[in-house]
């Protein structure tokens, strides 16, 4: 329940904030002129990021289940 939570939170946050962030970086790659080395890793970093938010958005519910570690991690006792 707290992991569920947690991931709904932090994909809220995510993709709330996110627009406030890249769309002014990419107003500036459009409209300013930059050295093509820097343009390059600025648009690099934006699209990483925007990448790692496309991933976040649709978890599917078997990865809010809970794993039995006991089940796959021999013990001695």
């Amino acid at each position: 329940m707290f992991e569920r939570n947690f991931w709904r939170a932090s994909s809220l946050i995510a993709n709330t904030i996110t627009p406030f962030i890249v769309a002014p970086i990419n107003y500036i790659l459009e409209n300013f002129e930059l050295s093509k080395g820097f343009r390059r890793v600025v648009r690099l970093a934006l699209d990483l990021v925007m990448t790692i938010l496309a991933l976040l958005r649709n978890q599917p519910q078997i990865d809010f289940l809970a794993v039995d570690w006991t089940e796959y991690i021999p013990h001695v006792f």
